[in-house]
């Protein structure tokens, strides 16, 4: 099987069932990175910022909700959607970026609740 056709099996699998750490790319300039999945819905962060200047990470101060249905169109071509204009890296090195970002959801909740205790 040929590379270009086993990146399309993999990035239907991961359109169709989406995994929290999977990163989408085009050509490894980021697309977005999976924080959280429901039975209905995907949580992302898509806005970047530099660390250095080569190098950058996810802005968590600005995630999105988005439908199954609105992430794949996200990383498919309009006129085509069983191809893909992003591909993805399966479980990718940022787990402890989302690990952050859970952690400040959590303290923002428990923020939250004070104010009903």
């Amino acid at each position: 099987m040929k590379l270009y056709e086993e990146a399309q099996i993999k990035n239907q699998k991961h359109v169709d069932q989406p995994q929290v750490g999977d990163f989408w790319h085009e050509m490894f300039s980021p697309y977005h990175i999976v924080l959280a999945v429901t039975d209905t819905h995907v949580i992302i962060c898509e806005k970047t910022k530099p660390t250095d200047n080569y190098h950058y990470t996810f802005d968590l101060s600005e995630t999105k909700t988005v439908t199954l249905e609105e992430h794949k169109n996200i990383v498919t071509y309009t006129s085509m959607r069983d191809k893909f204009v992003a591909d993805v890296v399966p479980n990718c090195k940022m787990m402890p970026l989302i690990e952050e970002w859970r952690a400040q959801r959590k303290e923002a909740m428990l923020q939250e609740m004070k104010y009903f205790l």
